[in-house]
């Protein structure tokens, strides 16, 4: 158990059903303590309280197509984002208790503060951009060196209890100096690199001075550079955290990550590019040197047959060979032509590398078969164990036995834990054979550009200039690839791995790209197949679509285009912008300044101030018609352009603060006024919402009311008036009735009564005239009126219904004194 006071005050009967691990441990019995106490603190520490841990078998089981059998897969712990689970191998919760705490809380952490960038409302295209090629090391980097200290950082002030979990883990990993990390795979990814990215340093450096105060004590110039421009604003996004106290809003939650991703992206992440572009020169240096090093393998190769063909005769042959032979030393050429220094330099360094890297891996071969003995050892000794307590147990009886079977199920469970040991180092070997095997085969190059001169570096940067465009691309793609395939292995390992909005991995665009490269590659006939599967599709997915989804798809874009238009206007600060005129600021207005010499007065008006977002809050209320005559089109355009405001608002919602309130409300009427607005105030825009608003389809029929549905959409909106401006929009395609005519006058032009509500009239139709709509306003006291012709433009230049809607919408909110 963890030993704080926060810790200590939890109970699992205090906050959480008894449920009993699920049966599929084969027997491995877990304290029940120890078990909730893990589920204690996912709970707690991520907020979630209907996040899931769970106990698994022993070994996961995958099916291997080679042998047609099933193999044992070790594992230590696993994620389901789906329902939101960790599941745990008891046998790693019996051997690592304390790690397993630590996954529980860090992961439980991650769920409750870190939001990926759909969360916090980047556009699609930024998002795709930032696994593109362009941004490699973007999230590796933020994983290693940011997030991860801040996620540290707040579940430690939350929960002091988690402190010394976390500092055991950070002491263990930079225990040694520069760059450390634990995991196999990205060890093994260094081995074959020969050194560890730049970038990665950077980061390995930041997370050190977190951790300890202090950066190692040997740092390349680049490196001391870069964390001179960098650290400030690094302690800032590792300080920039949600509250600790009491529990935490999604709002607050976003409001921190979008501060973090901004500082990230704008005063961490270029100086983190140049790293980049440094590592990507490196390793292409590497790809350029590993492919002439193949090259001279193969010539070498080729000559020592030709001196065999020779001895035969075969002089036919041995005309082939030559001719491959010359081809060979003609793409020597470019490295021959090096300064013999440079090229005795460089084969020195390289064979030291290969060298010095095939012994670290022999040893670490004969470490992992030594564990791999030793387990197998273990686990025989403990079949005989096993086999000499089943032999007891069968003479024994009452207290004994009980005693016996809980030594057997300890035995038992220790073999298992055995066999994961060895299941593991045996994975582990196969993969370091493999690395040593690509190096010494000369598949792989460990390249040790520290050691080189710098004369040795610059001739190799001309030999690279001097290389043919598809040459140099070619070594760019392949460099790429290999600092791609680093960054997947990194946040492999340290992403919040119960986050839904996690980034695509490079490994997972190529293979996108690739499959779409691919169908741009089929035949005529196989694209005309696919276009009739995915018809086909399409219907399937038609069918299963809800009425709304159906009405909404044709206007889906419209919502984010609104959204984003509404965003700027509404949450200002989020662009700096910026106002002149100021007596004092921080950037002086240069062309005021240069008056200020012929005109005094201009000094006090020379400077540029970021504007102050101002206080905004807005109430609308949509008042539907829904008379006979609004049947059809009318209705249908109507549904559309209110999908399109109401979907846009209610994401603006999400904004909500000091400085923003907005809210709507949607009212059907016809012969009288709806028994419930499809949708009031308080509530948020729900699929039941959905369901109520594509009701109204059915709901068309009667006559025109429009006294009590004002009458009511005027109550509404003075119990819950907003400050910067309170709308009433009437959508109808006609006149009330005449026995309600003198009563709607009554009401709209009584502007002392309305308080500070405007109404307006949008009037649909196919001919209706703006003439005859501003004598409709004048007559019954609008506000404001707008005809909005609902039938289909017939120019693609013409603006739609939902279009036009959209556009009003956004000019109320921008300049609601018009109105």
């Amino acid at each position: 158990m963890l030993k704080s006071k926060e810790m200590e005050k939890i109970r699992p009967e205090q906050y959480l059903k008894r449920e009993k691990p699920k049966e599929r441990t084969e027997g491995i019995k877990i304290p029940e303590k120890e078990w909730k106490t893990l589920e204690i603190i996912a709970k707690r520490v991520s907020g979630d309280f209907g996040m899931k841990v769970k106990l698994g078998p022993p070994f996961l089981e995958e099916f291997n197509p080679l042998t047609g059998k099933k193999e044992k897969i070790p594992y230590s712990a696993f994620e389901n984002i789906e329902d939101r689970s960790i599941t745990f191998n008891p046998l790693f919760i019996l051997e690592n208790p304390e790690k397993a705490k630590r996954i529980a809380a860090h992961e439980g952490s991650h769920r409750a503060i870190t939001r990926g960038e759909h969360e916090i409302g980047l556009p699609r295209k930024q998002i795709t951009k930032l696994s593109s090629p362009e941004y490699i090391g973007f999230h590796s980097f933020r994983n290693i060196g940011l997030e991860d200290p801040r996620v540290n950082n707040w579940d430690t002030k939350k929960f002091p209890g988690l402190i010394e979990l976390n500092k055991k883990v950070y002491d263990k990993q930079l225990k040694g100096e520069n760059t450390q990390f634990i995991a196999p795979e990205v060890n093994l990814i260094i081995s074959k690199l020969g050194r560890y990215p730049r970038y990665a340093e950077g980061a390995s450096e930041l997370l050190r001075f977190w951790h300890k105060g202090r950066y190692s004590k040997k740092l390349k110039p680049e490196i001391q550079k870069f964390l001179q421009r960098t650290q400030e604003y690094a302690t800032k996004y590792q300080q920039t955290l949600p509250p600790t106290e009491g529990s935490l809003t999604e709002k607050e939650v976003i409001e921190k990550a979008r501060e973090c991703f901004e500082t990230y992206h704008e005063d961490i992440w270029p100086e983190v590019k140049k790293l980049v572009e440094m590592d990507l020169k490196t390793e292409q240096s590497r790809q350029m040197l590993k492919d002439f090093k193949k090259i001279q393998k193969e010539l070498d190769r080729k000559r020592k047959e030709m001196k065999e063909i020779k001895a035969r005769g075969n002089t036919k042959k041995q005309e082939e060979l030559q001719k491959e032979i010359e081809e060979l030393e003609g793409q020597l050429d470019p490295f021959n032509g090096l300064p013999e220094d440079v090229k005795k330099e460089l084969q020195e360094q390289i064979d030291k590398a290969i060298r010095e890297t095939s012994e670290k891996l022999n040893k670490e071969i004969e470490e992992k078969q030594k564990q791999i003995e030793k387990a197998k050892e273990r686990q025989e000794e403990l079949d005989k164990e096993i086999k000499n307590l089943e032999e007891k147990l069968k003479e024994a009886s009452g207290k004994e036995k009980e005693e016996l079977e809980k030594q057997l199920q300890e035995k038992k469970t220790e073999k298992l834990a055995q066999e994961m040991k060895q299941k593991q180092s045996e994975q582990e070997l196969k993969d370091i054979q493999n690395t040593l095997e690509q190096i010494q085969s000369g598949q792989e190059m460990p390249y040790p550009e520290d050691k080189l001169s710098e004369k040795t570096k610059q001739e190799l940067e001309k030999l690279f200039q001097k290389l043919p465009h598809s040459k140099k691309e070619e070594y760019r793609q392949k460099a790429q690839k290999e600092l791609e395939d680093f960054e997947d292995a990194v946040n492999k390992e340290l992403e919040g791995k119960l986050n839904k909005d996690k980034p695509e991995s490079h490994k997972e665009r190529r293979e996108r790209e690739k499959a779409k490269r691919e169908a741009a590659e089929r035949t005529s006939e196989e694209k005309e197949r696919m276009k009739k599967i995915q018809k086909e599709l399409e219907r399937i997915k038609r069918e299963k679509m809800t009425e709304y989804e159906k009405i909404r798809e044709d206007v889906a874009p419209l919502i984010d285009n609104l959204y984003y238009r509404l965003r700027k206007i509404l949450v200002p600060e989020e662009w700096r912008e910026e106002e002149l005129g100021w007596p004092t600021g921080k950037q002086p207005d240069i062309a005021r300044a240069m008056q200020a010499k012929k005109d005094i007065s201009q000094k006090m008006k020379m400077w540029i101030r970021e504007t102050e977002p101002s206080k905004k809050d807005y109430r609308f209320l949509h008042l539907i018609d829904l008379s006979d005559s609004m049947k059809g089109r009318k209705i249908k355009e109507t549904l559309k352009g209110l999908i399109v405001i109401t979907e846009a608002v209610d994401r603006i919602e999400n904004f909500k603060s000091e400085n923003l309130e907005i809210a709507q409300e949607i009212i059907g009427f016809s012969g009288g006024v709806l028994p419930e607005p499809v949708k009031d105030f308080k509530e948020r825009f729900t699929r039941q919402t959905q369901g109520k608003l594509t009701k109204l389809l059915e709901m068309v029929g009667g006559s025109t009311n429009t006294y009590a549905g004002t009458l009511k959409a005027l109550e509404d909106l003075k119990k819950n008036l907003g400050e910067s401006g309170n709308f009433l929009l009437t959508f109808s395609d006609g006149e009330p009735n005449r026995d309600i005519k003198e009563e709607l006058k009554k009401v709209l032009k009584n502007k002392e009564e309305r308080k500070k509500i405007k109404v307006g009239l949008i009037w649909l139709g196919e001919s209706e005239s703006e003439k005859d709509l501003q004598k409709l306003v004048k007559e019954y006291g609008y506000d404001f009126g707008i005809v909005m012709p609902a039938i289909k433009p017939s120019s693609s230049r013409e603006k739609n219904f939902a279009e036009k809607l959209a556009d009003l919408l956004e000019n109320i909110v921008k300049y609601p004194e018009k109105y």
